[in-house]
């Protein structure tokens, strides 16, 4: 994971940081070859002196086109280390809201099953209660039935 986050980061700084310079030299050179061959006589001690010069700026620009890529792989490196210790810190974060999640979710669990005990009870009492009721309801129609019926007889 470390080494796929530094190449990207490196690709992508030393593509940043390179292609122009490559670009740019690239011109530089055809110009300047342009304008000897075009502006100067072809003696050759001349010729010779200008192409000796063209290849310490091509020297020049290869060294320093090393030091920046040296430059950009330290650099890649830095953020690349910078990027790996937020995503440990990401990935510790995470863990710890799973396991955030999941004791609630057990309390959850735990709190439903309290309720649903306390519901089955409180349905068993209105059970007893309303059963009750009814018998009461029925002996005092009883009740008001004897007393009709001893009224009558007596």
């Amino acid at each position: 994971m470390k080494l796929n986050i530094f190449l990207k980061i490196a690709g992508a700084l030393i593509s940043v940081s390179v292609t122009p310079i490559l670009i740019v030299s690239f011109l530089i050179n055809l110009s300047y070859l342009e304008l000897v061959n075009k502006y100067l006589p072809p003696q050759e001690i001349i010729r010779e002196e200008l192409f000796l010069s063209q290849q310490n700026i091509q020297i020049q620009v290869g060294l320093i086109l090393l030091l920046i890529v040296v430059l950009t792989i330290f650099v890649a490196i830095l953020i690349g280390r910078s990027f790996s210790r937020l995503e440990v810190k990401v990935k510790t974060r995470t863990e710890e809201l799973e396991e955030l999640t999941q004791s609630l979710d057990n309390q959850v669990k735990e709190r439903t099953k309290e309720l649903q005990e306390k519901v089955e009870q409180l349905e068993r009492f209105h059970k007893l209660t309303v059963g009750r009721e009814l018998k009461m309801v029925e002996l005092k129609k009883e009740i008001k039935k004897l007393k009709d019926q001893l009224s009558k007889k007596g």
